[in-house]
């Protein structure tokens, strides 16, 4: 029997192509496979032409199982992957699960906090102010509300995401990026899970996606400057947008221009209230243009950055998915393959992908 192949790991690379499952038993004839098509993917993401630009932070390649063994042993667990583009440095955060602990009345109360979070500006020191001092900040918010009301709707969850985005702004603003006078902010798109509602409050132009049977739903929108209701704001705050170099920035008299019609920091007049949306874990019948979405087990969110976004559309990211998906691929496999061929052509953008299953309870 020929001596076993042992894939050493790779250096990042400019593209990535697609590996399929290898064959799960020791026979000769299996074995022979898996090595020609080690061999096949180390020559393809080696290619000179492919050295253009830095693209994928990490990927790695099926070791030859021992067993029998199906690529989606993780699947019921999220799974994120995370590309550089061209930039030296990943701005982009992800956080996953995230255990918020609420009680009303001395009850103990079940909530999961998950999201991506898309700096700018700063190398990624407010997206990482944000992640550590989200969760305690809004344990704080959530709990003093509980202390007055039975319940939390959507209202309550997104006043107080407000309250805590606000002061994580503020906090950040005057007591960190004034050190080096660099002006950082980050986009959060999140999802808090209690009981059977899951809730998305987004700032900025990242996005969460439901994938269904047959269906899709996004459930964020896209703080974009050329949509009328974030332009309307600005000028009425007195901003200035223009387009510069092909791409949609706001400016105001003294400061530096922003990407982005709504972030978390950036500039003290950079608005961070996020719009809330909802979905209800059971069986039920859709009706997006009430504000009803439903999901189950068989379900999966999807949470992409801009640097997805910038080349890929929603339906884009769905097919793909659902491609992947059909051939066995593994949700970790399939969140670095969006990453990479995102990184690959999102010029300098940080590309994120996070996929969280929906499962039967918050754990």
């Amino acid at each position: 029997m020929a001596a076993e192949v042992r894939p050493r790991k790779l250096r990042r690379t400019d593209t990535l192509p697609i590996i399929p499952e290898p064959l799960p038993r020791y026979s000769q004839k299996g074995r022979d496979a898996y090595d020609k098509m080690l061999h096949q993917t180390i020559r393809a993401i080696h290619d000179p032409a492919a050295e253009s630009t830095k693209a994928f932070e990490r990927y790695r390649l099926p070791s030859p199982p021992p067993l029998a063994r199906r690529a989606t042993d993780l699947s019921s667990q999220p799974q994120g992957a995370q590309a550089e583009g061209s930039r030296p440095y990943q701005e982009d955060r992800l956080f996953y699960p995230v255990k918020v602990l609420l009680e009303h009345k001395g009850i103990p109360i079940e909530a999961t906090l998950f999201g991506i979070l898309d700096g700018h500006g700063d190398d990624g020191r407010a997206a990482d102010f944000v992640k550590e001092n989200l969760k305690f900040e809004l344990e704080k918010r959530l709990n003093e509300k509980l202390e007055t009301a039975d319940t939390l709707d959507a209202a309550a969850i997104g006043d107080a995401f407000t309250q805590v985005f606000t002061h994580l702004a503020k906090t950040y603003q005057y007591d960190y990026y004034r050190i080096d006078g660099k002006c950082g902010g980050t986009t959060v798109c999140c999802a808090l899970r209690i009981g059977n509602k899951i809730y998305f409050p987004n700032v900025g132009d990242s996005r969460v996606i439901l994938i269904k049977s047959g269906k899709f739903f996004q459930l964020s929108e896209d703080a974009d400057l050329q949509n009328p209701r974030f332009t309307t704001w600005h000028k009425n705050q007195g901003n200035t947008i223009a387009k510069v170099r092909g791409v949609w920035r706001v400016f105001r008299p003294n400061t530096p221009a922003m990407g982005l019609a709504r972030a978390v920091g950036g500039h003290t007049w950079m608005c961070c209230r996020p719009k809330i949306s909802c979905i209800t874990i059971g069986d039920g019948e859709d009706d997006p243009e009430k504000g009803k979405i439903f999901c189950n087990h068989r379900d999966v969110l999807i949470f992409v950055s801009d640097g997805v976004t910038a080349k890929m559309t929603t339906r884009g990211i769905v097919e793909m998915f659902n491609r992947y998906r059909d051939t066995g691929m593994s949700h970790e496999e399939i969140a670095n393959q969006i990453a990479a061929q995102a990184g690959a052509s999102a010029g300098s953008d940080n590309s994120s992908v996070l996929i969280v299953p929906i499962r039967a309870n918050s754990n």
